[in-house]
């Protein structure tokens, strides 16, 4: 073989050789490549999502912050990262957060393995003017192969509004629109856990009904936005006269209801029916008319009077009607046919 062929033959093999490097190298650039391309699509829908996308390390230190932040708390991403958790949240969504995060991160491998990969929460977050928005946080956890997390990943979505749609929903549900005192359904079930509160603890309670003496008359001369506005006034001067732990209600029309938990003497159920009658004897001032109106008031004490709610509001009801008949602007606790209790401690 001359030398000619041998140099021949020694390249085909070097080629041979290298072809298979070759194609290795090229297969490498094009997966850098494709991995280039897919870090900037994923980087560039997280740069311009509404929603804030976020991630932190497990010892809650931001790592990343979505541009979008701006948007939803006024700080930007470089800063929103600078700020601790604790710094983040309010104090209650952060404690809300930090117990989900401890459940997460202590449950064994293949338990986790087994829950939905998300968990949901509505937090309270600072914004940089010193208001706070509501928030509904998805979070999850990146994990190694063998299943142990080692980074949080977080998508943050603002519910303002549909906050403010159920505050809208349960005022309109649990709260007279006139007075925005509680209404007969919200105070029902403040009786009724009252009452239960009561038999647990062997306490007691007052239930007192109110009646407006000749409402009806202010409504015909005054007109009813006038009328409407003197109910208002007698919600505020009722809540003005009592203690915080007290329930005053606006159940219709011209009545309300007040619940005096914790009282064990009929002498201060007394001494409170006997302050309210007075505050009713000063006028309202209602659109520069100065209006007199009088209260008709009926009692109900638990548990002599009844050991349910609906019985305590029966009796309190028929003892107004009593306080009606025998002249108005005056309170009993008793219906006509029965006996007052003596006013005594118990």
């Amino acid at each position: 073989m001359d030398a000619e062929s041998k140099t021949r033959e020694q390249l085909a093999k070097e080629l041979a050789e290298t072809r298979p490097r070759v194609a290795e190298l090229l297969y490498l650039e094009n997966a850098c490549e494709e991995l280039r391309k897919s870090e900037m699509r994923y980087r560039s829908l997280a740069d311009n999502v509404s929603d804030v996308i976020w991630a932190m390390d497990l010892d809650l230190a931001f790592t990343y912050y979505s541009p979008s932040v701006a948007q939803l708390r006024g700080y930007t991403a470089e800063q929103a990262m600078a700020k601790t958790l604790q710094e983040t949240l309010t104090p209650a969504s952060y404690h809300v957060l930090v117990e989900a995060l401890e459940e997460e991160m202590s449950m064994e491998i293949g338990e986790s393995r087994n829950r939905p990969g998300t968990r949901t929460l509505e937090l309270e977050e600072y914004c940089e003017d010193g208001s706070t928005v509501w928030v509904e946080v998805k979070i999850s956890f990146l994990r190694d192969e063998a299943g142990r997390p080692i980074e949080i990943l977080g998508v943050t979505r603002n519910i303002t509004q549909r906050k403010e749609n159920e505050a809208t929903i349960k005022q309109l549900a649990f709260f007279d629109q006139v007075t925005g005192l509680p209404n007969r359904v919200l105070f029902k079930d403040r009786l009724s856990m009252a009452v239960l509160s009561a038999a647990r603890n062997k306490d007691g309670l007052a239930l007192m009904m109110v009646d407006l003496d000749r409402f009806k008359s202010v409504n015909d001369t005054f007109g009813h936005a006038v009328g409407d506005q003197l109910l208002r006034a007698v919600g505020e001067r009722l809540r003005n006269l009592l203690r915080s732990s007290d329930t005053v209600s606006r159940i219709g029309g011209d009545e309300y209801m007040v619940l005096l938990p914790g009282i064990n003497d009929f002498g201060d159920v007394a001494v409170v029916a006997n302050k309210i009658t007075a505050a009713f004897q000063e006028s309202f001032v209602v659109r520069a008319q100065r209006l007199s109106v009088t209260a008709s008031i009926g009692v109900g004490v638990y548990p002599e009077h009844g050991t349910t709610a609906e019985a305590l509001i029966e009796h309190a009801d028929m003892a107004m009607y009593r306080a009606k008949g025998l002249g108005r602007n005056i309170w009993q606790w008793s219906p006509a046919g029965t006996e007052a209790p003596e006013i005594m401690s118990r």
